[in-house]
């Protein structure tokens, strides 16, 4: 119901756009089936209460009516009058008695076209399971097979040719190939008069092509305009709403609003007008309080074509547009959720505001792209990326707090060192820490490691290790700071301008591949004994050189040489796939049997 909506907005909209007089090149009916469940359902109350108010009198609803739910009559759950709730919605609403006279549905449809003020909605009253004679109007006719025996019994009844399953009578396919037939001076029609409007207006066909061209963003998305930042901090939802209004200037066809929280989630496009019954042209969708019907309206919205749709809510309320994003995901619809206030300082709100679980569940969704941006540059890309996706859907996790660029830090001139003459350390795995053998060996290499380079060892220390070193009165080398942890910006910033990162972190791999996949690469060695990021090491990223010094010594010596030649290895492409459910899934059916009996000789 919800994605009925949008495509019905969407055809208004383009038809405000594109339509001359004499030219309503875009000008069709969007017509949805719903059924007894789908009235319960929250959501269609949602939509339609907007489709009202929006009038969209080219929408038209049928309501399958036949009372019947899983659990038996709807009047245990269900005794509304929805005839007045839809006219209460701003519906025209039209009754059929029976739902096999094709000719009164036929009347039905027309008295809906005749109302050009009002969307329509259509209650045909059926019997579920009509024709068979043991399930007829009941509730077992709803959720079960019918079974063979009521199977045989229904075609009997009805007088169906042929006992053969799935079996079609060639007179039904001769009169769809009639129907087609029927159909096709009206496409021709529309052709002729398609060519005739981009003859006259070719403005117009320009606008047309530009709407419809799938690279559009690629195309007048990339310069050094679109990349610009102020030089200050600022919070992401502030530099996401600049660049919506960037964005919307380059991209006529971007369409979008919030869950009546543009003013917090900064999602307006200034001089753009607002979608609205007195003016369908306006691209700032106003959707109310409405976050599940929303999601499904912008899924219908890029399904309808032409148009690139935005969606916008607190990150806290993510969790009621959760199954139309998912949806938007198995569909492929690359719609994009824009979540601000991701942060528990949400102000005087508290705690019902306060998102916690919520990035996990969309880092869990397959095929769904969920970024979380920390400064100006990372909400451009994360912007970039989601505008240009073709099959993906793309969230942004947004903060009101104001966040520092990565590349101003300060944290230079706070430690006084100087960039590119510098080691910075992270060590803090449970292994490495905490079983005396590899302490020892670890701590004796980074001294070794001072002495030899001989320039300050920056020491992101970890209060655990930094209570190990307490316990077991290790010295370290006087050139080696042990700092307490550093918060990203900063810890981002010293990793892009050190001589060398020496860490333990799971992630340095994947902070290798990144930053050089952004023109600043930087000299990275894992003090492990193992890795799960083989990937990192099949491109080059990393140098994986164990806990003893002439280990660590030789893995640092390469590492320097050639980010110095330029050798820099190639970003890991698997860090960026989109199709790794799929990968995923299969590994594992591949692997999973020959790994039980060759490896653990089960």
């Amino acid at each position: 119901m919800g994605m009925a909506v949008g495509m019905a907005i969407a055809e208004r909209h383009m038809a405000s756009v594109f339509n001359k007089e004499g030219y309503p090149v875009v000008d069709h009916y969007t017509y949805a089936l719903g059924g007894d469940g789908c009235m319960m359902e929250g959501i269609s109350s949602e939509a339609f209460s907007l489709a009202g108010t929006l009038k969209l009198s080219k929408l038209i609803i049928f309501y399958d009516s036949n009372r019947i739910s899983i659990e038996g009559s709807t009047d245990i759950a269900f005794t509304e009058n929805v005839q007045k709730r839809m006219e209460a919605f701003g519906f025209q609403t039209i009754t059929v008695e029976d739902g096999n006279n094709l000719e009164e549905i036929g009347k039905a449809i027309e008295a809906a076209k005749a109302d050009t003020e009002r969307p329509s909605f259509i209650t045909v009253k059926t019997q579920i399971g009509f024709g068979c004679p043991a399930k007829q109007g009941k509730a077992s006719a709803h959720g079960e097979p019918l079974g063979d025996d009521n199977i045989k019994a229904m075609k009997e009844n009805l007088g169906w040719p042929s006992e053969e399953p799935f079996f079609v009578p060639e007179e039904v396919y001769d009169h769809y190939k009639e129907i087609v037939e029927g159909l096709q001076p009206a496409e021709d029609a529309w052709n002729k008069m398609f060519a005739e409007y981009c003859e006259k207006y070719p403005e117009m066909k320009e606008l047309w092509d530009t709407y419809y061209d799938e690279d559009l963003a690629e195309k007048v998305c990339d310069d050094a305009d679109f990349w610009a930042y102020d030089d200050k901090a600022d919070a992401t939802r502030n530099l996401s709403g600049k660049m919506i209004n960037r964005i919307k200037d380059r991209m006529p066809n971007v369409i979008g609003g919030a869950a009546d929280l543009s003013p917090s989630t900064k999602t307006y496009m200034k001089d753009e007008g607002d979608f609205s019954a007195e003016n369908y042209a306006g691209r700032n969708m106003h959707f109310g309080v409405r976050e599940l019907a929303m999601t499904a309206i912008g899924n219908g919205i890029m399904l309808h074509g032409g148009l690139r749709a935005f969606v916008s809510t607190f990150f806290v309320f993510s969790d009621y547009t959760k199954p139309m994003a998912r949806l938007s995901s198995i569909m492929g619809v690359p719609l994009t959720f824009v979540f601000t206030h991701d942060s528990i300082g949400v102000g005087e709100d508290g705690p019902t505001h306060e998102p916690i679980e919520q990035l996990a569940m969309w880092r869990a969704m397959p095929n769904f792209h969920m970024f979380r941006p920390a400064d100006a540059t990372e909400t451009a890309a994360a912007w970039y990326s989601a505008i240009t996706s073709k099959r993906t859907p793309t969230a942004l996790a947004l903060t009101r707090q104001n966040l520092p660029q990565i590349e101003v830090s300060d944290i230079h001139a706070r430690l006084g060192l100087e960039k590119g003459k510098y080691i910075l350390l992270s060590a803090h795995r449970e292994e490495n820490i905490d079983t005396e053998e590899n302490f020892c060996s670890l701590f004796t290499a980074v001294n070794a490691m001072a002495a030899q380079y001989d320039m300050p060892v920056l020491y992101s220390c970890h209060p655990r290790s930094r209570k190990r070193l307490e316990e077991s009165g290790f010295q370290l080398d006087r050139r080696v700071i042990a700092h307490k942890p550093l918060g990203f910006h900063d810890y981002n910033c010293l990793q892009m301008n050190a001589f060398c990162v020496v860490s333990d972190s799971g992630t340095l791999p994947e902070e290798s591949s990144f930053y050089l996949s952004v023109g600043k690469p930087f000299p990275a060695v894992c003090i492990r004994t193992s890795t799960e990021r083989p990937e990192a090491l099949d491109k080059g990223c990393f140098v994986l050189s164990g806990i003893h010094t002439e280990q660590l010594l030789q893995s640092i010596d390469l590492a320097v040489q050639m980010q110095q030649n330029g050798d820099f290895g190639a970003p890991v492409p698997d860090y960026t796939a989109e199709n790794v459910s799929v990968k995923v899934a299969r590994i594992i059916q591949s692997y999973t049997g020959i790994v039980d009996r060759f490896v653990w000789r089960k």
